[in-house]
């Protein structure tokens, strides 16, 4: 059995352990770090069976160096603490209870057994002290990470972009109880009743957890650091390669087996590893030289990982850019169709900007300035690589090969919105499909297909689509290829999409039919949900292309 407090490295994740020992050292080691609990919950009060299921919850350990925030009870005079979502028979209830630290502690082990409660308010318990909690419905939890350990929350963490309360000073370490089901709770919430509950939790919950689905459900313990609070690094203005670390312990609280690891970085990796007790408010380290990034940890004897910085560079230089508003630019754009109304707005012109400069009497050395320079343009060339970046500039073979490719790889679906996709396009593209059984989906549109190719062609270009179409099925009768017509004057998609297997979006520069003969990029989306979503919403609008060519023609078919 490994000791109290040792780090532990488990999928690269730094861990701590509040306690290796019985259920009831773990509640006396919390019960000498913190004065009591605040829980905070979220839970959905459905009217037809009067059940109480869980949305979300909270168990923050506070020590008395932190504020309680005043109790909330479930009152129908307050607003603050209910909302009515529409006629939809749900009732969104939000509490705030302070609980004793190790009363605190065993309600989050039982709901982790699946035997929930509604704790209490003092004011409630005083009102009617023989009334019996509500049941707390809870999903089946998987733990993150295994209990009895915990995480410390860093700057870089998973929770860095909305800490339930703000970031606690000294960081906090956390442990987690997620809904093994998608959804849990407000999968009976129809749209209008989630978005009533998103905006009344607006200015009265700290985080947008609606913006998480899969935190939805869950229940969470965070326990505060007991020791400090605050941490401040700076270098010695007369010897750079000295480092002053400065700990604001809280009061009544002492530093002792406190160890401080220190790692030296440069751009190319690692170069020291120091470890030194950390035993006074102030601790002075000397580096092998002036510094470029020192990432820290504090480690305690007792509580095991505390606090972690993320590598920052040390700043030897500032620009600050001024610039002095001297007029307003009135613009006025007249209307420039029954969609698109008049319009006025105003730009502030200023003069040319003043550059003031702070550095230090020592700037970058040359062989780590150009390092630096070289790191960052290939980070900027990596992301670029990533997102599938490419320029195509009258380099037509090479586009047709890419997009070919990128056809070939699906292996289950392909979606092409291209609003002038025609007959020599099917055939240069949607035949790349190399899977059996994959479906081809393609949307062009009306415009297109009602003109010709040529002033004197006898066809347009549905016409020459749709036989096309039927000599592709004649000689391969397995191809499944479906091509829909967007209706109306204008296409309803502006810009080229190539959507693979449900999951990647491309976005292209200009038309297939194009594509390479003038300059253009091929980019695939970061993020292709919200764009696929309303792509396939204008699929499902658009016209079978037979349904199309039966409307009355002026030009003959084909022989």
């Amino acid at each position: 059995m490994r000791r109290a407090g040792v780090d532990h490295e488990r999928g690269g994740r730094r861990m701590s352990s509040i306690q290796n020992l019985p259920a009831v050292d773990v509640l006396a080691r919390a019960e000498e770090d913190f004065a009591g609990a605040e829980l905070t919950l979220l839970y959905d009060r459905v009217d037809a069976e009067d059940k109480r299921l869980l949305v979300f919850a909270v168990v923050e350990l506070l020590h008395e160096n932190l504020e309680f925030g005043p109790e909330l009870p479930v009152d129908h005079r307050d607003k603050d603490s209910y909302v009515r979502l529409g006629k939809s028979g749900h009732e969104l209830n939000l509490r705030r209870v302070r609980l004793p630290v190790r009363e605190a502690l065993e309600w989050y082990r039982r709901c982790a057994a699946g035997q929930g409660t509604v704790p209490r308010t003092a004011y409630e318990k005083e009102r009617s002290p023989d009334k019996a909690p509500f049941t707390l419905h809870l999903p089946s939890f998987a733990e993150e990470p295994p209990w009895p350990h915990v995480v410390l929350e860093s700057e870089s963490s998973f929770w860095s972009q909305a800490p339930f309360w703000g970031h606690r000073p000294g960081g906090t370490r956390r442990h987690q109880l997620i809904a093994e089901s998608k959804n849990f709770t407000v999968s009976a919430w129809d749209e209008r009743s989630e978005d009533m509950a998103r905006e009344w939790l607006k200015d009265r919950f700290p985080v947008d957890i609606f913006e998480r689905p899969r935190l939805l459900g869950s229940i969470h313990l965070v326990l505060t650091n007991p020791v400090f609070g605050k941490v401040h690094t700076r270098l010695n203005a007369e010897d750079p390669s000295q480092l002053f670390l400065q700990v604001q312990r809280w009061p009544g609280r002492a530093l002792s087996g406190l160890r401080l690891h220190i790692r030296q970085e440069r751009p190319t990796g690692s170069m020291a590893l120091h470890v030194v007790p950390l035993e006074h408010s102030l601790t002075t380290l000397q580096l092998a030289c002036d510094p470029h990034t020192v990432p820290y940890e504090i480690v305690s004897e007792t509580h095991g990982l505390l606090y972690a910085s993320t590598p920052s560079v040390f700043a030897r230089q500032v620009q600050l850019s001024v610039h002095v508003e001297r007029t307003v630019r009135q613009v006025s754009v007249p209307a420039s169709s029954r969609k698109r109304g008049s319009e006025t707005y105003s730009v502030s012109i200023a003069g040319a900007g003043e550059v003031l400069t702070s550095t230090s009497e020592e700037v970058l050395r040359p062989a780590l300035d150009a390092i630096l320079e070289d790191d960052q343009d290939f980070r900027r060339r990596k992301h670029a690589l990533q997102l599938g970046q490419r320029w195509f500039d009258g380099h037509v073979e090479e586009a047709t090969k890419f997009i070919r490719g990128l056809i070939q790889n699906a292996s289950q679906d392909v979606l092409v919105i291209d609003a002038y996709f025609g007959w020599t396009e099917l055939l240069r593209y949607a035949l790349a499909l190399s899977v059996r059984g994959a479906k081809m989906q393609i949307m062009t549109s009306k415009e297109y297909l009602e003109k010709k190719p040529e002033e004197d062609s006898p066809f347009t270009h549905g016409v020459l689509l749709a036989d096309a179409l039927r000599q592709v099925r004649a000689q391969d009768p397995s191809l499944d290829i479906e091509i829909r017509v967007g209706m109306g004057d204008k296409p309803p998609v502006h810009d080229r999409f190539l959507v693979l297997d449900e999951d990647t979006v491309w976005m292209l520069g200009s038309s297939l039919n194009e594509l390479g003969n003038r300059g253009t990029t091929v980019i695939r989306l970061p993020h292709a949900q919200p764009v696929r979503e309303p792509l396939l919403q204008h699929w499902a609008k658009a016209l079978p292309l037979d349904a199309f060519m039966a409307r009355p023609r002026t030009v003959p078919n084909p022989p």
